[in-house]
């Protein structure tokens, strides 16, 4: 597992002392974490991490984008330049945080993906992207006390799109034949680098700032967004129990 670095989003303390310990069953040597700027629980994070990692590595990002805010922050100032990046982040929610993690950690044991493998996720998180002819359709089944859930869809699947014309103007990838692929919902996977690289290549700083949002959120988009980029690279996704 030389190959493999570890970038954590924290906030919540006892959430973070949670997934601390998950990861450090396997891992010991490094973590790179990020933390919200002016938080009560970031020293007490800090030396928990402390304790259970030799290295620790911390970037503060304002609370706007949260926990894919940090972790691009985290990813462009401590990267390892190792293959495989291990991602995960604290979630109020213990039963959703094992979901997720578990699968990802017990896979750890015999590590060895296919080539072709660029993000490996839990199965139990694994979605397929909500499109267009989905949102006319619920828009038109849902009843008007309930038309925040398509607002939240619509403006998600905005920030996908604007990031997808950005992967293709800027970096000229573009995979018509995937319109509807599938990705990780809550964002903590193990993936290939150069899938991370590529996605953190298309977002620009001013997103978290200008165009934070509290619903329909800009990590919304990006959580999909991954799962693209790994289809864009001809990749394929490997969903673990």
């Amino acid at each position: 597992m030389d190959n493999i670095e570890i970038h954590a989003h924290f906030w919540y303390l006892d959430e973070s002392k949670y997934v601390i310990d998950k990861i450090s069953q396997k891992f010991s040597d490094r973590i790179n974490i990020s933390l919200i700027e002016g938080s009560e629980s970031n020293s007490e994070i800090l030396e928990y991490a402390q304790s259970k990692f030799k290295v620790v590595k911390y970037v503060l990002v304002e609370n706007m984008g949260t926990d894919q805010n940090g972790f691009i922050k985290s990813y462009k100032t401590n990267s390892e330049e190792k293959d495989w990046i291990f991602y995960v982040h604290d979630k109020k929610d213990l039963e959703w945080i094992d979901d997720i993690i578990d699968p990802l950690i017990n896979t750890l044991d015999n590590f060895n993906p296919s080539n072709i493998v660029g993000i490996i996720g839990s199965k139990h998180k694994q979605q397929t992207i909500e499109d267009e002819e989905y949102v006319i359709k619920r828009d038109k089944e849902l009843p008007f006390e309930s038309k925040l859930d398509i607002v939240r869809i619509k403006h998600t699947l905005v920030w996908l799109r604007q990031l997808q014309y950005i992967a293709f103007q800027e970096h000229g990838f573009f995979c018509k034949e995937k319109i509807n692929f599938d990705f990780i919902a809550g964002t903590m996977f193990i993936a290939k680098r150069e899938v991370v690289q590529l996605t953190h290549e298309c977002v620009h700083d001013s997103f978290f700032t200008s165009g934070y949002s509290p619903n329909g959120k800009l990590e919304h988009g990006l959580e999909r967004f991954y799962g693209y980029i790994n289809e864009c690279l001809k990749l394929e996704m490997e969903a673990v129990l």
